[in-house]
């Protein structure tokens, strides 16, 4: 049996402010957030080349981390979502902590499970990961 999940991916976008003000009667179409909004784009580009229905959503907030991820928890709580699955700039202990972290924020706010995605480490043009660290 085939589980039915509804996927939606959130953009915390100083953007979303801006498109909100030109529709503030029932928030932006989804074609200008896409067409606005290149991360939410992508996702929505990749889910479907995976044959997955996704929807993408604005989230208005800016500031720190910790209201962006209490307003994450509160928008999958509305969601009756089942899981978050939050990306990690991985910047590292120190810049975390000065910067803070939405994702370590998430563990102290989310009412459900959290699954923190790490973003795939850069490696030079022409160089393999073992190279580029001297390997």
């Amino acid at each position: 049996m085939a589980m039915q999940a509804s996927v939606s991916f959130v953009h915390a976008s100083p953007l979303a402010r801006e498109l909100f003000e030109l529709y503030p009667m029932d928030g932006p179409p989804v074609d200008k957030i896409l067409e606005w909004d290149e991360v939410l784009r992508d996702a929505i580009e990749q889910a479907r080349k995976e044959s997955v229905d996704a929807e993408p959503r604005l989230l208005v907030r800016e500031g720190h981390s910790a209201d962006v991820a209490v307003d994450i928890a509160g928008m999958a709580e509305g969601l009756e979502a089942s899981m978050i699955i939050v990306g990690s700039r991985g910047r590292g202990l120190v810049a975390g902590e000065v910067l803070g972290s939405v994702s370590h924020n998430l563990i102290k706010w989310a009412t459900v499970p959290i699954l923190i995605v790490h973003a795939p480490e850069k490696v030079a043009p022409g160089l393999s990961g073992e190279e580029q660290d001297g390997n």
